[in-house]
């Protein structure tokens, strides 16, 4: 667990800001697999507050790990996403899919 934590804490240092992610596509796809493969350690243990300690203390971690695509054209480059800093609620994420720094029309 020492690890999962170390690991998600130094991916939060490169890539969340304040209520932003600023990620590539690759990067959202790395921690996404990180998560997901650390879910399938836990899954066989009794780990409800645990996985609750983890989400509490990460709040992006719903949102980054969450399925997306992305426009190829956007591989390597830096995408932000917003998130809200409260409890996880699908509805209310939103995501602009364009390079950061670009202006949306």
């Amino acid at each position: 667990v020492a690890h999962l934590r170390t690991a998600l804490a130094t991916w939060e240092a490169g890539h969340v800001d304040g209520s932003e992610i600023r990620a590539t596509p690759a990067a959202l796809r790395n921690v996404q697999a990180t998560a997901a493969s650390y879910a399938g350690h836990l899954k066989h243990a009794n780990s409800q507050r645990l996985q609750a300690s983890l989400h509490r203390r990460f709040k992006w971690l719903g949102t980054a790990t969450r399925r997306r695509k992305f426009h190829y054209k956007l591989e390597g480059q830096p995408v932000a996403i917003s998130y809200y800093k409260r409890p996880l609620d699908t509805s209310k994420h939103t995501i602009e899919q364009l390079p950061v720094g670009a202006k949306s029309l």
